[in-house]
């Protein structure tokens, strides 16, 4: 357990409303898509490295850990959709710090090829459910299944929402693996998981920190009404444990 000191701004909703369509158009978009990329990094962030020997609590975390990784990587595709549509790249009123941020997420996503992407996009269209996923995906899951050696379900005795489809899951990293492997990143299976998670946190801490600075220099002057600053108790990540299987 420590304490973090957090600071509450209240802003003047009138001076936002006054502001030109655009501005106030990006300040809430940017501030919706923060709320979301926070939350879903910290949900990967419980489970990304923990392990257990029991196989019932194992398909669990790995149920967290698939749709997690893939609802974030949906996430992180549509922001980078948001700062090309909105052409924050060429914003002349970008800091440097912004525009290095932007740039190293830039050169993390076309590098070797632009494979991570490429990988994001697979997962995201054809993963993610967002509904483009039946163009060409049955050849992909026949070749999938054909390596499993059973589908796995784990069905709870209760309406408790304890079910495990592990069948599901296993195909969803084996497609993701098969898709890494062919956009030649190198490792097993468990090296490339790890790499992916490792990509997707990393994306996600950059564009957190370039949405929070872009905001902050949006801010005019008089626009903050209120300020109030408190230290609050948080546990650190070790101490917090985000079970699969709970009872309502």
């Amino acid at each position: 357990m420590d304490r973090v000191r957090m600071t509450k701004l209240s802003l003047d909703v009138k001076k936002i409303k006054d502001w030109p369509p655009e501005k106030k158009r990006r300040f809430i978009m940017l501030t919706a898509i923060l709320r979301d990329l926070i939350v879903h990094h910290k949900l990967l962030m419980y489970v990304a490295g923990r392990e257990t020997e029991d196989g019932f609590l194992r398909a669990g975390d790995e149920t967290m850990r698939v749709t997690f990784s893939t609802l974030l990587i949906g996430k992180l595709c549509e922001m980078a959709k948001f700062i090309h549509n909105e052409g924050l790249r060429d914003d002349p009123s970008l800091t440097h710090s912004m525009r290095s941020k932007l740039k190293g997420l830039y050169d993390l996503f076309e590098a070797n090829d632009s494979r991570v992407r490429k990988l994001f996009e697979f997962v995201r269209n054809k993963l993610a459910f967002h509904y483009e996923h039946m163009d060409d995906i049955e050849p992909m899951l026949e070749d999938a299944m054909d390596a499993l050696p059973s589908f796995d379900m784990f069905l709870s005795e209760t309406d408790s929402a304890n079910e495990v489809y592990a069948g599901t899951t296993e195909i969803t990293w084996r497609l993701i693996v098969g898709k890494m492997s062919e956009l030649r990143f190198q490792g097993d299976t468990t090296q490339l998981i790890k790499e992916l998670i490792d990509v997707i946190l990393k994306s996600t801490a950059i564009l957190r920190e370039f949405s929070s600075e872009y905001m902050s220099e949006m801010l005019p002057e008089g626009s903050i009404t209120g300020e109030e600053t408190k230290e609050i108790e948080v546990k650190h990540l070790s101490e917090i444990d985000l079970p699969f299987f709970f009872l309502p």
